[in-house]
This record gives structure tokens, sequence and C-alpha cells, in this order.
């Protein structure tokens, strides 16, 4: 079995990320709140306190249930684009 199966995400050290989706606009999205997730860890360990961890079932538990959110990241990517005609459609050319 493929160890990347299933997999969005790929951190490559030295040489940024790469994401994948089945649209673009999945891919975005998850780009999106990995950006934000990778941005909470950094504001966390700031704060040089110990971390309070999830247990690692309810961690799966929670990533689990945003697949009911899947097909958000259509209308998230829709309201991006409204809000880049706004300041210049050229994109579009």
């Amino acid at each position: 079995m493929d160890a990347f199966a299933g997999k969005k995400a790929l951190m490559m050290g030295n040489h940024g990320v790469t994401v994948v989706g089945e649209s673009v606009a999945e891919a975005f999205e998850s780009l999106y709140y990995l950006e934000k997730a990778c941005k909470t860890m950094v504001l966390a360990y700031a704060t040089g306190q110990e971390l309070n961890v999830l247990p690692h079932e309810l961690a799966l538990e929670t990533a689990e249930s945003w697949d009911e959110f899947s097909g958000a990241s259509f209308a998230h990517f829709d309201q991006l684009k409204v809000n880049l005609d706004r300041r210049d459609c050229s994109y579009r050319d």
C-alpha cells in the first residue's frame, strides 16, 4: 500500500509545501487550514507552557467530523474569487 495514499499535504523540508485536492477549491482549502494550524502551533509553542494535547481518539474523531463540511470548500473558494473580482478581475484572463 502506498504510504502517501489519502494524504493531501506534503511538507518538503527546505522546499515548502505541496497540497493536492480533487479540485483547486479543495486544494486551496487544505492549504488555507494547514496554514492556520501551523500559525496556531507556533503561537502555542511561543508561550513556553506545556501544551495540553488531545487524546489520539478524540483528535481522530474531530478530524473525521470535518468531512461533513467537504462541500464548503467550493463556497469558500467562490467567495474568495468574488473578493478578487472586486479588486481586479484580470486574473481571469
